[in-house]
């Protein structure tokens, strides 16, 4: 289980997704709202029509802490979009899905020429639209409202559903949801995790491969709209795979500015190694370490017969790690890949 977001880009996480596929191991994102039992519920309620055909949703989500080095410096993949924004960007996934036909965005930068705040409004081609808004300088409410054509339903905190308010056309609440009681809210992506290897799976069906490359795929538009690049995607684009030693290699000396991000629609199959840089994920030791990942990510034994085991000693050690002083779970760092 690797932390949001995947990769920096659609080009890395089409490669690994190639690795792991090669080599036969598991692989999933843990894009933590995906896996939580009031996702489901929001599912059940929108198919319920309770608040007719859903036409608009908002989201937000901001934390004051544009002075964090992961959000300060490009060469972490820093900014707000890959650290917040993705979390906006996943509501509306999971409310309206992927059929996109248009994206706008707006931003402001800070003094490394990262996004520090922004405005994206997405435009599907059904008519639906998303309206979403992440910063790093300030708090908001974190709430998703999905506006209908019969009421509307009010979710508190996208980052962690707290509850789910639904109000018919009257604006009288006529029903409400309250999250279950859980450890930390990491427990729901570790039991799918054991659950997917335990049944022989290669990803998560909560977050699909699939879903991860699309999610990129937006970020990576939206930052070549904004003018964004990160210093290790130059390297990347110079690496091509070999079929026939099944190695990465490089073609050519890097040289000249960082080249921009593939556009939207540019699904070029990626073939890179990104292992050269203390910032990326190093494939080469995928094939050596294919049942763990990072340091700060989730070690799952092959052995599932020990798979309650596994889950408690996993939320054990987050729960030591944050009592030495880590940051707050629900800050979701990206520490875990590149620090």
């Amino acid at each position: 289980m690797c932390e949001k977001a995947f990769m920096l880009n659609e080009k890395q996480a089409t490669q690994i997704f190639k690795y792991a596929e090669e080599k036969g191991v598991f692989v999933s994102e843990a894009m933590w709202t995906r896996f939580m039992p009031l996702r489901t519920k929001l599912s059940e309620i929108l198919a319920s029509h309770v608040i007719g055909e859903p036409t608009m949703l908002t989201a937000n989500l901001s934390y004051n802490i544009a002075w964090k080095k992961r959000i300060q410096e490009p060469s972490l993949g820093g900014g707000a979009l890959l650290d917040i924004g993705v979390y906006c960007l996943n509501f509306a996934s999971m409310v309206f899905g992927n059929d996109v036909s248009d994206i706008s965005s707006m931003c402001t930068y800070n003094a490394n020429g990262l996004d520090e705040q922004e405005n994206i409004t997405l435009r599907y081609k059904n008519g639906q639209m998303a309206s979403l808004s992440v910063s790093t300088l300030g708090v908001s409410d974190r709430s998703g409202i999905i506006y209908g054509t019969k009421g509307y339903i009010v979710v508190d905190n996208i980052n962690n559903f707290e509850s789910i308010t639904v109000y018919d056309a009257a604006y009288n609440k006529v029903g409400f949801y309250k999250k279950p009681k859980q450890i930390t809210g990491y427990e729901y992506e570790i039991q799918s995790c054991v659950r997917a290897i335990k049944e022989g799976w290669k990803e998560c069906p909560e977050m699909p491969h699939a879903e991860t490359l699309k999610m990129l795929n937006m970020m990576d538009f939206i930052r070549k709209n904004l003018g964004i690049t990160y210093p290790v995607e130059a390297s990347i684009d110079n690496q091509s795979y070999d079929s026939e030693t099944k190695e990465y290699v490089t073609n050519n000396p890097v040289s000249g500015p960082v080249t921009d991000n593939p556009s939207i629609e540019d699904n070029t199959e990626a073939s890179a190694d990104v292992s050269d840089s203390e910032n990326a994920v190093d494939i080469q030791n995928t094939e050596e370490n294919a049942e763990s990942v990072s340091s700060d990510a989730i070690t799952v034994d092959k052995d599932i017969d020990h798979s309650e085991d596994i889950v408690i000693g996993a939320l054990n050690q987050k729960e030591e790690k944050k009592a030495e002083g880590d940051e707050s779970l629900n800050d979701q760092p990206l520490d875990n890949l590149w620090e």
